[in-house]
């Protein structure tokens, strides 16, 4: 049993519970029955003196009058806490409307109403009218509470605001509203910066890239003709000039990994032994070794004496990187450089293991965590950007390898790389050899490049390979032989005066002329490698380019390998 009130502050009924206050009233009527030994209490009250009947109505009169002041105080206590609930709701910082489902608005909080006042009509009585908003679109987001909260132009004044809903009753919903509008504006200002970021990283990995084409061409060309001149056996020097001019290429290696971390030029892949190319990259640095007062030991199981198919350039780069991180960084004398190959327990296939060890004053717990991060130096006191380790990861990781560091003050640092690599039989290379030979055996080439030994080596390498040559110097030269004559195959340089590579991969793109390119390189950025693709080139290749790594490239295309 309950007594129902109306409070008249907020509209809305009160339930205060009487039944136990009548039950207990009712079982001492009941008691009182009993005793008087009578069935109904009317029959009691006719049985009952009048000194009793007065006493009877008295208790009953004081036990209502105990249960008037009871509502009355519970009645003021819940106007108290409706009135505080009311202040609380009109004083919120946020604006509230309770609408109906079909978006009328019945009650608004000040800021709610303030709102509606500066509506262009201050007779809107339905939410949707005061946004940019499709009423149906509007009543939609009302009925469906899978529905995020909706963002909406506030007519009035421009403003965003985002509009949160909370179910009140079975028809009435409670909205709240949130002005956005700054924090629009800060996402506009971020995205704005962040464009502007963009354009000038795009302007600064161009110039890089110029730069690096314009360091690498000449190199390239040297290192060409020291290995056409077949300087390695020259002595005293021949060897280490030849290294060095590799070490140098890898280091422009590491430039276009940071400007293009898929690029191509890591995983083209040839016959090596590992042991013979760790050899050749510790003499390169030998200088470095006197520096800094360092002694090296080389050792290598028997696997690692035999030809692999293996990444060559990227395995010199990651192996010159930890070496040289070492020997700089390490501040030890000694460098332990081991090498074996196993078998993956999985594939079976042949895992080649380089592990580059110092005796060296090791790192602290939280620089090994950091050692691979970018522009990470821990606390040396070396020169260095913090690129090199980062770098490795990087392409060990595109390689399907791994490298992981080890590192204690008493047993220094140990750096072990493994790569997966591939068997190579004499059989396997002579028939490799064979299908990159007929790439380009009886094909006509154009080849477009301003340097002269470019083109005095490149044409003399594809001509060995079978191929017809016809040379041009430049990328107009290049559209005025090809409007006149058919090729299969151009190789361009990408910078050229007049007309560059991608000018030459646009025009015939335009004239629906698009034939089998492939563009070399100094160094490009991300974009115009892009670009390039796009416009149908096969690869983009890093100087220097041997006839074998053109045919290589067909060969991908032939095998649908790009």
């Amino acid at each position: 049993m309950a007594c129902v009130l109306r409070n008249p502050v907020v509209q809305s009924e009160l339930e205060l519970p009487l039944d136990g206050i009548v039950d207990s009233q009712l079982e001492q009527l009941r008691q009182r029955i009993e005793a008087r030994q009578v069935e109904k209490s009317i029959e009691l009250f006719d049985k009952l003196s009048s000194t009793e009947l007065l006493h009877e109505i008295g208790v009953y009169h004081a036990e209502l009058l105990a249960q008037n002041e009871e509502l009355q105080s519970a009645l003021v206590k819940e106007n108290d806490t409706a009135l505080a609930n009311r202040a609380l709701f009109d004083e919120a910082p946020v604006a509230y409307f309770l609408v109906t489902v079909n978006g009328d608005v019945e009650d608004a909080n000040r800021l709610g109403k303030e709102l509606l006042e500066k509506s262009k009509s201050r007779q809107v009585r339905s939410l949707d009218r005061i946004y940019d908003v499709d009423s149906y679109q509007f009543g939609m987001w009302l009925l469906n509470w899978k529905l995020e909260p909706l963002s909406l132009k506030y007519t009035a004044s421009g403003a965003w605001h985002q509009l949160s809903k909370a179910k009140y009753s079975n028809d009435r919903i409670l909205i709240s509203i949130t002005d956005t509008t700054e924090l629009i504006s800060s996402r506009d200002r971020y995205q704005d910066a962040l464009y502007q970021l963009k354009q000038e990283r795009s302007k600064l990995l161009q110039s890089v890239a110029i730069v690096g084409h314009e360091l690498r061409t000449p190199l390239s060309s040297m290192k060409m003709m020291m290995d056409e001149q077949n300087i390695t056996s020259i002595e005293p020097y021949g060897r280490d000039l030849s290294s060095i001019a590799e070490h140098l290429l890898g280091v422009l290696d590491d430039l276009n990994s940071i400007l293009d971390p898929s690029n191509e030029r890591h995983i083209t892949v040839r016959s090596e032994i590992p042991y013979a190319l760790v050899e050749r990259v510790l003499s390169s640095m030998r200088f470095l070794f006197d520096k800094h007062g360092f002694r090296t030991k080389l050792s290598s199981d028997e696997q690692g004496s035999k030809h692999f198919n293996i990444p060559a350039q990227a395995l010199r780069q990651i192996v010159t990187n930890l070496v040289k991180n070492a020997a700089v960084h390490s501040e030890g004398t000694e460098i332990r450089i081991s090498l074996w190959v196993d078998s993956d327990r999985l594939t079976h296939r042949p895992v080649l293991h380089i592990q580059v060890a110092d005796d060296g004053v090791g790192l602290s717990p939280d620089e090994l965590k950091r050692v691979f991060e970018a522009f990470e130096r821990g606390s040396t006191v070396g020169k260095g950007s913090g690129l090199g380790l980062h770098v490795c990861k990087q392409i060990a990781h595109r390689l399907g390898g791994s490298i992981t560091a080890k590192s204690s003050p008493e047993d220094g640092t140990r750096m072990l790389l493994s790569l997966p690599i591939s068997y190579v039989g004499a059989e396997d290379d002579m028939d490799l050899q064979q299908r990159l030979r007929a790439q380009l055996e009886s094909k006509h080439v154009l080849l477009a490049d301003d340097d002269r030994f470019q083109r005095m080596l490149m044409t003399k390498y594809l001509e060995q390979m079978g191929a017809k040559v016809t040379q041009v110097a430049d990328g107009a030269e290049a559209l005025s032989v090809l409007s006149n004559q058919a090729f299969d195959l151009l190789v361009s340089d990408l910078n050229m005066p007049k007309k560059d590579g991608l000018d030459v991969l646009r025009e015939l793109a335009q004239q629906d002329k698009r034939m089998d390119s492939i563009i070399v390189t100094g160094g490009t950025d991300p974009d115009t490698l892009r670009r390039l693709k796009m416009l149908g080139a096969i690869e983009v290749l890093h100087k220097p380019v041997d006839a074998n790594r053109i045919a290589q490239a067909l060969l991908r295309k032939q095998s649908g390998g790009i």
